[in-house]
Parts: structure tokens; sequence; C-alpha cells
């Protein structure tokens, strides 16, 4: 475990860590989205979405 963690109970910097991963996976999935539709953000994909140019379910 990281020092980071070392003031903090093991299970609560085991919880931490694990969803910092999961943020991390999650960051990492939008960008991959993004970048796969050339859009700069969230609402410019909603906007191609609304004006049918990409399906309601884009992934």
């Amino acid at each position: 475990m990281d020092a980071f963690y070392h003031d903090i109970p093991m299970a609560q910097a085991v919880e931490m860590e694990r969803l910092s991963r999961l943020i991390h996976e999650l960051r990492s999935h939008r960008n991959t989205l993004l970048s796969a539709w050339q859009v700069d953000g969230e609402a410019a994909l909603a906007g191609r979405i609304e004006r049918g140019e990409v399906d309601e379910h884009p992934a």
C-alpha cells in the first residue's frame, strides 16, 4: 500500500484505492468514447444524439 495511506485504517485505505482506480477507469472510458465520436464533451455528444447523427446509446 502506498505511503499516502499510512495514517488511514487498512480497510478504508483499500476502499479509497479501489474507488480511485474506478474513477480513473471511468475517466479513461469517457475520454475514449468522446474521442471515438470526435466531440469535446458530453454536451456535444448529446447534441449529436439529439440531431440523429449518433445512436442513442453510442458506446
